[in-house]
C-alpha cells in the first residue's frame, strides 16, 4: 500500500496521463479485492455460525462438520481466485 501512495505521489507531478489513468484502475482495483474480501469475511463468519448451531443441536453432526469445513474452505478458496 505504501508502494501505491508513493507512486501515486510520484504521479501528481508527471503529465503522463496514461500512467495517473493506470494508478487510478489500480486503486479500483484494491478498492473491489477489499470489498470483496469483506463480503467473504461476512460470509465465513455466517456460515461458521450455522456450523456452530448444527453441532450445537446434535452430536451425529459432529462427523459432517469436518465436511463442512472442507466445503467452506474450497468455497473461500474458489471466491478469492476469482478476484486474481
Amino acid at each position: 500500500m505504501k508502494a501505491l501512495d508513493s507512486l501515486r505521489e510520484q504521479a501528481k507531478s508527471s503529465s503522463d496521463l496514461t500512467l495517473k489513468a493506470n494508478i487510478s484502475t489500480l486503486y479500483d482495483s484494491l478498492l473491489d479485492l477489499k470489498a470483496a474480501v469483506l463480503r467473504v469475511e461476512d460470509e465465513n463468519t455466517e456460515l461458521r455460525q450455522a456450523l456452530r448451531q448444527q453441532t450445537d443441536s446434535s452430536p451425529k453432526q459432529n462427523q459432517a462438520s469436518g465436511q463442512d469445513k472442507l466445503l467452506l474452505r474450497r468455497r473461500r478458496r474458489a471466491v478469492l481466485s476469482g478476484l486474481l
